[in-house]
């Protein structure tokens, strides 16, 4: 069985142990979600999270979104980190709508990482042209996230 990678990733105790954000003086808002609680993020407020190592074969990354109105861009990035001063970077852009939305994602190391670095990041801005609806402009936050994991 694949051990947990994420610590802190329901947010249970109400508070961002375990994680960095950015900016350091932004207002952390829970809200009672599944087993913990879900954190919200407003446009352009980061939270961060250095996990451990990370070997080959796959990583199941998990997590839940909702927006405030419809297609909210959420960013999340794994940044692995190799021993010999090697990065790798796996964006995952997702849209949050109005409902919980519940993501799976499978991560593929091709080699060992010493270390790995997981990034959440709220609206990357208006003007990203989508596909949904009509190819209208992308709104910006807030969104609500919660339910990390990483096995």
């Amino acid at each position: 069985m694949a051990s947990e990678m994420m610590r802190n990733g329901n947010f249970s105790n109400k508070t961002l142990t375990d994680w960095a954000k950015k900016p350091a003086d932004f207002t952390e808002k829970y809200e009672k979600y599944e087993v913990g609680y879900s954190l919200l993020l407003m446009p352009s407020q980061q939270i961060s999270q250095t996990l451990g190592a990370v070997g080959t074969g796959e990583l199941r990354f998990k997590f839940d979104v909702k927006s405030y109105s419809p297609d909210v861009i959420v960013v999340l990035v794994l940044i692995l980190m190799a021993a010999d001063g090697g990065i790798s970077a796996s964006p995952m852009p997702v849209f949050a709508s109005p409902e919980w939305t519940k993501y799976d994602v499978g991560i593929y190391p091709e080699q060992d990482y010493a270390s790995a670095i997981l990034t959440v990041t709220c609206g990357i801005g208006s003007g990203i042209k989508t596909d949904r609806p009509a190819d209208k402009e992308v709104e910006e936050g807030p969104v609500r996230v919660g339910n990390f994991s990483l096995t």
